[in-house]
């Protein structure tokens, strides 16, 4: 489920850097990076702690999805 939520934060990011206005930074491409960045660290699990459940990646999938459609 983690690689699921990194490929889909993934595909936001790319598609907010290719639609970005004239602006160098973007609020949104920040915030997907940002979560690209927290997924891709939660996927290589380097310290063994206790891994998050499949819910969690669940809700994290909820939020990218309504953040994307609110910026349509």
């Amino acid at each position: 489920m983690s690689i699921i939520a990194f490929l889909i934060s993934g595909l936001l990011l790319f598609v907010s850097m290719y639609k970005r206005e004239k602006k160098v930074i973007s609020p949104i491409t920040v915030f997907y990076a940002l979560w690209t960045f927290i997924l891709f660290l939660s996927m290589l699990n380097l310290y063994n702690i206790l891994k998050p459940s499949n819910e969690a990646y669940l809700l994290i999938i909820f939020m990218l999805a309504f953040f994307a459609l609110r910026n349509l």
